[in-house]
């Protein structure tokens, strides 16, 4: 489920495109949204954006989901808010099952780089360990691009040391 288009990143391979940055899902349109998957038969819910953790109804939303009957229910994030253990807990707290990061590649600088934010991948290994010792279930998905291509084989390996287990 789509929940806005923007963003606290500014990576080179955004796939949002000219969309309208500033566009967040009015929440009365996530509740029936969400109502109706379920309805429709629906058991496990994703939200995405943009960036999903910056949308102003992400809590609430979580905890609508889960209110409702899902029992799976996943973020697909950069990462970066993460960082915040007190944030990860209230996501958790709502029913949060399973988050899938955006990792470009282990390198600080090369994914710095593709996602414009210094200090990005510092901060979504972090975000990676609070949610590992919450218990919650770990997934990537790996950009493959020019600069991690030949790395690959370490990349996922660098990941699976810190918990994902879903790539």
């Amino acid at each position: 489920m789509m929940l806005n288009y923007n963003c606290n990143a500014r990576c080179r391979f955004c796939s949002q495109g000219d969309f309208d940055k500033s566009l967040n899902a009015p929440f009365d349109a996530i509740v029936r949204n969400i109502y109706s998957a379920y309805k429709d038969g629906y058991r496990r819910l994703g939200f995405t954006g943009g960036e999903p953790l910056i949308g102003p109804d992400i809590l609430k939303a979580i905890a609508l989901a889960k209110l409702v009957g899902f029992r799976f229910i996943r973020v697909q994030t950069n990462g970066i808010k993460l960082a915040d253990p007190v944030f990860c807990r209230a996501l958790v707290k709502a029913g949060l099952t399973f988050c899938k990061f955006s990792f470009t590649t282990d390198s600080p600088e090369d994914h710095d780089a593709l996602v414009g934010v210094p200090g990005a991948l510092k901060k979504a290994l972090a975000g990676l360990e609070n949610l590992r010792k919450l218990k919650i279930r770990l997934g990537t998905n790996i950009l493959v691009n020019r600069l991690n291509y030949k790395r690959l084989p370490e990349i996922v390996k660098f990941y699976l040391e810190r918990g994902i287990t879903n790539f």
